[in-house]
């Protein structure tokens, strides 16, 4: 949605991918080693295809298209349901936007540039009983630039086509922790599933549409919004890690502004929050959830009175739910 964003560097594998492979394992893998030990390893690339990690990376990009500094925590209920332990995602973001004048009262430019990171822990149970667990770490950093235009069709309605550009470094670290079954399946897995690293181009565009209008005693702000994000990587430590991915997604936000008053001579609104995001195409299936909503509440402060760049800016919380995830976000950003 459009008040938090997110980027996570990889796919996680499902739970019911690994505990196949663990249940078709035997102590003497631990003893695999030259062709033998290979021939394991083939088993698991037709499993689970290495070169689709880049796909829940390029399905998040898809929701960074607005000027908010922003911080997240994810529950991801769905890989949980499949016998995965505490799966967590912490995301953060900082942007910086620069709006362009291009000599026309309709229409107007912006050019934007973020700064994100992006942890997903999960842990992955050995036995059913919950005891040996790997814990697996996928870390991402990034820095991505964009640019568009903004133009009034009419009192009403804005359309907002823009495109991006950006860099990531992308990296997967499995911790056997005092398990002895580390030294059995770190071999297989290791830079297939996990321990693995590269960095990777992103190329994307997104067509947006917002509606603004003002009522008596309040106004509203729309926006609807698809994109869709493409993934390369490059320098990869490992061979099998090669990803060509894209994803899309569709955005809907609704924004109300109510004047509630002042706080030390500096006008004060309440905006009230909602939204909902879906994933489209491939990337359905990829993050452990499809869609998800928003409801939050923030307050927005008309600074202009100090000379600031901006003439306003709100602060908030909001409240994430849907079908197999559950969390919350902590937003700064310029004024609606």
């Amino acid at each position: 949605m459009s008040q938090f964003r997110f980027r996570v560097a990889g796919a996680a594998p499902s739970s019911s991918f690994l505990l196949a492979c663990l249940l078709c394992a035997t102590p003497a893998l631990a003893q695999l080693e030259g062709a033998d030990l290979e021939a394991v390893r083939d088993s698991v690339r037709e499993t689970f295809n290495p070169s689709r990690a880049g796909i829940f990376y390029a399905a998040s990009i898809n929701f960074a298209v607005q000027p908010d500094i922003a911080t997240a925590n994810f529950s991801i209920d769905g890989l949980e349901g499949q016998g995965a332990n505490d799966p967590e995602l912490v995301n953060s973001r900082i942007p910086v936007r620069l709006e362009l004048d291009l000599g026309r009262d309709d229409m107007k430019g912006f050019l934007q540039g973020t700064i994100g990171y992006q942890d997903l822990s999960v842990g992955f149970p050995f036995f059913s009983d919950g005891s040996d667990v790997v814990q697996i770490d996928w870390r991402s950093r990034g820095i991505d630039l964009g640019g568009g235009i903004e133009y009034a069709v009419n009192d009403y309605w804005t359309l907002m086509p823009s495109a991006n550009v950006g860099v990531a470094d992308l990296r997967n670290k499995a911790d056997y922790g005092d398990s002895v079954l580390g030294s059995i399946f770190q071999p297989v897995f290791e830079g297939i599933i996990f321990d693995w690293e590269t960095n990777a181009w992103i190329a994307g565009a997104a067509l947006g549409a917002r509606y603004e209008r003002q009522y008596d005693g309040f106004r509203v702000r729309s926006q609807l919004s698809a994109s869709a994000n493409h993934i390369r990587s490059f320098d990869e430590s490992s061979d099998d890690i090669s990803i060509r991915d894209t994803a899309s997604a569709l955005d809907i936000e609704v924004n109300t502004v109510h004047p509630i008053g002042q706080l030390a001579e500096t006008p004060v609104e309440l905006v009230t929050i909602l939204g909902a995001t879906s994933l489209v195409g491939d990337a359905r299936g990829e993050l452990g959830f499809d869609e998800f909503f928003e409801f939050g509440l923030a307050l927005q402060f008309d600074i202009s009175r100090f000379d600031f760049p901006i003439g306003d800016f709100r602060i908030g919380a909001i409240a994430i739910t849907g079908k197999d995830v559950s969390g919350w976000s902590l937003v700064i950003g310029r004024g609606i």
